[in-house]
């Protein structure tokens, strides 16, 4: 299975993407204090999982899709397993 890593320049294209949109809405934000602390507790295994091994968390192409589907033996309920597999490795990332 090959997977894409995220580079900087994919970072900045998405950040730049937001700020377009942020654009469009005409929307300006305002700072008006520190940002709320993350959950506490339980660490994320999966991040550690990565952590660990040095490894950048994957963006999922629809061609990794296509090999990873079949090992998904979990269905969610009313949810697309694609979407709902993006979305716990979109949390993982840094």
């Amino acid at each position: 299975m090959r997977w894409r890593r995220t580079s900087e320049r994919d970072i900045i294209r998405e950040r730049t993407r937001q700020a377009e949109f942020m654009d469009m809405l005409d929307v300006e934000v305002t700072v008006v204090g520190d940002a709320p602390k993350g959950r506490t507790g339980q660490p994320c295994a999966l991040a550690a999982w990565f952590r660990e091994r040095n490894r950048t968390v994957p963006i999922l192409t629809d061609e990794a899709w296509e090999k990873a589907a079949p090992l998904i033996t979990y269905k969610p309920r009313g949810g697309d397993p694609k979407l709902v597999t993006c979305g716990i490795l979109y949390k993982v990332r840094p």
